[in-house]
């Protein structure tokens, strides 16, 4: 390892304009310079990473120089006119990290270079917010660093990120002033109709992103495979109607359990067109997914267990409760098909 040569960053900086110039040939009208946490540009404008002693380190504004650098060469070879996206990570936990204060004044040397700043944190997975974090866990840095700008007549706009997936979040986040935009990337993968749904106000038609980040793998280890726990359809969409053939009639099918397998297959059943009965042995649709509604850091599972049952009821099943049919029973019924989605029991170690 070594330092860059002050050649080779002015190459650096002049080559980050080349990719938006060929996505603007293809129609994009801006792009995101990533500068968060782990990334090359964050290394340079944190004193924790970025121990230069020349123009590129040291104050503030000589750390901020690169990433300066990088958004006019993309202006240089796209035009004023095409947008840049950057983001910070505020705080950085460690002593001597990223601070507010630091986030506001690079927001203030980023005017007329950058166009949109996007503010998230250094948090438990080092890329994405889980479940142990609040539901909008920078909307109060991003109210900081915007009221510490608010004077500056070209500041540049201020993004929040991380997680959002509840319309009501997102308008309290804006009605407040907390910020001027919201992103969102997770929750069009768990939902990609999730933009008309809010635009056609039918908000609890959303399937809520649970935020266990298989879309970016589990782990450092995992396998690069795409996959998302509420929609199984992710990153299959150009084939998937070539995978399943279209309904052949309308079928009668009855289904014992109603956990989230159960009441997926009867919502999934009902949107083609068929009949479905669900059977409950308790008194209560969810499952085992019931348990989140005791523990704190499971919101997300709660919330997608209530969907679940929202949507199940929408959807016109027909569910009994309190009810574990016979096998005479079902046979009486005369269903074209019977679905076991009985779930799981715990399995308990052997242990006094």
């Amino acid at each position: 390892v070594r330092q860059i040569l002050k050649e080779e960053l002015t190459a650096i900086a002049e080559k980050f304009g080349e990719a938006p110039a060929a996505a603007k040939a293809c129609g994009f009208d801006m792009v995101m310079i990533h500068a968060g946490h782990g990334w090359l540009l964050h290394q340079f404008i944190s004193e924790i990473t970025n121990h230069r002693t020349d123009k590129w380190g040291g104050s503030l504004e000589n750390r901020m120089r690169f990433i300066m650098d990088v958004c006019r060469a993309v202006k240089k070879a796209c035009g004023k006119d095409f947008l840049i996206s950057t983001n910070i990570t505020v705080p950085e936990a460690q002593e001597g990290g990223w601070t507010l204060e630091d986030a506001i004044e690079a927001c203030k040397m980023l005017e007329g270079l950058a166009d949109i700043v996007g503010v998230y944190g250094d948090e438990i997975d080092p890329r994405h917010v889980t479940q142990f974090e609040p539901k909008m866990p920078y909307a109060e840095a991003c109210a900081a660093i915007r009221a510490g700008i608010a004077d500056r007549p070209n500041r540049v706009i201020i993004e929040t990120m991380g997680g959002y997936t509840d319309p009501d979040d997102m308008e309290s986040v804006i009605a407040e002033g907390k910020a001027d935009l919201i992103s969102m990337a997770r929750a069009f993968i768990a939902d990609p109709q999730f933009g008309k749904k809010v635009y056609e106000g039918r908000p609890d038609d959303i399937t809520p992103c649970l935020r266990c980040n298989k879309c970016h793998r589990s782990g450092a280890h995992d396998p690069w495979i795409d996959a998302c726990s509420v929609n199984p359809t992710w990153s299959y969409e150009h084939k998937i109607d070539r995978m399943f053939d279209a309904p052949g009639g309308v079928k009668r099918v009855g289904i014992i359990g109603g956990g989230p397998a159960g009441m997926r297959l009867a919502i999934m059943l009902t949107e083609r067109g068929h009949k479905v009965d669900l059977y409950k042995k308790s008194g209560r649709l969810g499952g085992l997914l019931n348990c989140a509604d005791h523990v704190w850091f499971k919101w997300p599972l709660r919330d997608y267990k209530n969907y679940l049952i929202h949507q199940t009821y929408k959807h016109g099943v027909n569910v009994h409760l309190n009810c574990a049919p016979t096998v005479d029973q079902l046979n009486r019924e005369e269903y074209d098909y019977v679905i076991a989605a009985v779930g799981s029991a715990p399995a308990m170690p052997p242990i006094p």
